[in-house]
């Protein structure tokens, strides 16, 4: 029996979280169509918040949002006390080449983590050997407004410079972003996804570890091993990347014949990433306190993992002696000894470089091909973070 994971409160724009992103994204569609239709024409003014509002049946929060959204895609303007005004009309799509040199990439979540790096090398790598020039882009902080309004930000640059040929997304899970990267598509700009899957919406190629397999190996390793009571802690990002991990962990756990019960999933804040060591160790109370306390952990990245580690070893428990535990990325590969941790290494450096060269075919296509989602294994290091449980 599978249940919703238990999950610390988070902050959000709007009152009712998700639901209000999702809800905005919608009205930014629905407008944008109705836009590029003729229903509303360049120069006239949208209609009012609350008629907006009665007629999509969402709140003025999600209103409001989308608003600023059509704002920031430079469809409408805004001004005080004036209802907007919609002053373009979105770019309809475009197959034709783009002739110049330079590529826009954006890296989640900064330029310091050790697998946007690895990413950006194997993109570099082949990009430049292409003579082609990156434009690199990044969060600047970890707070989700921030990093909403850079990405809006920066396709909208993309898509206005004339010298962007293509671009490359580690996109960021955030439902009021699909209209950005819409926007991107509707201009012709070749585009390949990293890491995540693009929005339904967006067709686009992607180029990502197959998390689902890579998560489903880890957890049937630690079911071989002897674990009957096997927790996953993740995260509240609603990326692909991360839906698939833990998808891959309830089925070795349903091959296994093994119950994943509402006490074995916890959910922690992705942001601000100082709360981890708190809500790491709310998540470690949690599950030790429970009726089956788990003899492991898959946790759904190094990060998550390295602070249960502090958090179960600061109970006294000991590792793996008392409790085994699994990441995934395999981060500390870096170091000279390679880690402790038990970890899925993912092929970053590989996974950059096949994004590179599937854009480069994009761009020189002469017609729109299928588009590829093309997922690359990434095998399990066991390290001494994991052992049988005890008798």
């Amino acid at each position: 029996m599978s249940s919703s994971p238990n999950k610390l409160s988070q902050t959000s724009p709007f009152p009712d979280g998700s639901k209000g992103a999702s809800d905005a994204a919608l009205i930014v569609q629905a407008l944008r169509t109705a836009i590029e239709q003729g229903e509303i024409g360049v120069d006239q003014t949208l209609p009012t918040e609350r008629k907006l509002a009665e007629r999509y049946e969402v709140g003025r929060w999600a209103v409001r949002h989308a608003i600023q959204e059509l704002a920031d895609l430079g469809l409408v303007r805004l001004a005080p006390n004036c209802r907007p005004i919609v002053v373009s009309v979105a770019p309809k799509i475009s197959f034709g080449k783009r002739t110049t040199n330079q590529i826009a990439v954006w890296i989640s979540p900064d330029l310091e983590d050790f697998g946007a790096a690895k990413m950006l090398e194997g993109i570099r790598g082949v990009l430049g050997a292409q003579g082609l020039q990156l434009i690199v882009g990044c969060p600047p902080s970890r707070d989700p407004a921030e990093a909403r309004a850079a990405v809006s930000g920066f396709a909208r640059a993309a898509i206005e410079n004339p010298n962007i040929r293509g671009a490359i997304l580690w996109a960021v899970g955030d439902p009021a972003l699909i209209p950005a990267y819409q926007a991107l598509s509707d201009a012709g700009v070749p585009m390949v996804f990293i890491d995540r899957e693009p929005p339904e919406s967006v067709k686009a190629d992607m180029v990502s570890t197959h998390h689902r397999r890579a998560a489903r190996a880890a957890v049937r390793h630690l079911i071989e091993l002897g674990h009957r009571s096997i927790a996953v802690v993740a995260n509240d990002d609603r990326a692909s990347s991360v839906r698939e991990r833990i998808a891959g962990y309830r089925e070795a756990m349903a091959e296994a014949g093994l119950e994943t019960s509402h006490e074995a999933i916890f959910e922690v804040n992705a942001h601000p990433q100082v709360r981890l060591k708190s809500d790491s160790e709310a998540a470690v109370q949690w599950l030790f306190s429970s009726k089956t306390p788990p003899t492991a952990i898959f946790a759904v990245n190094d990060t998550i993992a390295i602070y249960l580690q502090a958090a179960i070893e600061k109970t006294g428990r000991r590792i793996p002696q008392d409790v085994s535990l699994v990441g995934f990325d395999w981060m500390l590969r870096w170091l000279p000894s390679g880690g402790d941790l038990t970890s899925i290494a993912q092929p970053f450096n590989e996974i950059g470089q096949l994004a590179a060269r599937c854009l480069i075919e994009r761009i020189d296509a002469p017609v729109p091909p299928t588009y590829r989602h093309i997922l690359l294994e990434a095998p399990l290091v066991v390290r001494r973070s994991c052992g049988a449980p005890k008798p």
